[in-house]
């Protein structure tokens, strides 16, 4: 019931077409491009955006292959704002931990291309207080437009 709970509310949080789950403090939402073009979309998207660093790309099937390994597809993006995450870090040095953000696109078993990332708000409930905090609010915000504007 919690789960179904999550997915109602994630449709209609992010507003668009596209089929969200919200699973723990991940919000999945299955992309209606293939993972390539998800990819391209969610690139641009992040280089368009003046407020946040692209600090890397991380191609995990490429690199699993490399060492022998074998999985779908699955590129991890981690990015940021050192000036405003820092703001957090300031009062909760162990947020370090969690930040910068990252969104992670991969292909499941059965040939769906997801989109996902960990929520702001939830990273927020590992810290006292955190849930009030303005760096919270607005990257969850960030979060949330940013995965508007690649499924669209």
């Amino acid at each position: 019931m919690k789960l179904f709970k999550l997915f109602v509310t994630s449709v209609f949080v992010l507003g668009f077409a596209a089929i969200s789950f919200a699973a723990g403090h991940t919000t999945a939402i299955e992309s209606k491009y293939d993972f390539e073009t998800t990819v391209k979309k969610t690139m641009k998207t992040l280089k368009e955006n003046k407020m946040s660093t692209l600090f890397a790309v991380i191609k995990h099937h490429e690199n699993a292959k490399k060492q022998g390994g074998d999985m779908g597809k699955g590129v991890l993006f981690i990015f940021g704002n050192p000036a405003k995450g820092s703001k957090l870090m300031k009062d909760y040095p162990q947020a370090g931990i969690d930040l910068p953000l990252k969104v992670y696109i991969y292909e499941d078993k059965d040939g769906k291309v997801i989109y996902s990332y960990v929520n702001p708000t939830d990273i927020a409930s590992n810290y006292k207080g955190a849930e009030n905090h303005k760096f919270i609010k607005n990257s969850q915000k960030t979060l949330d437009d940013m995965a508007k504007k690649v499924l669209q």
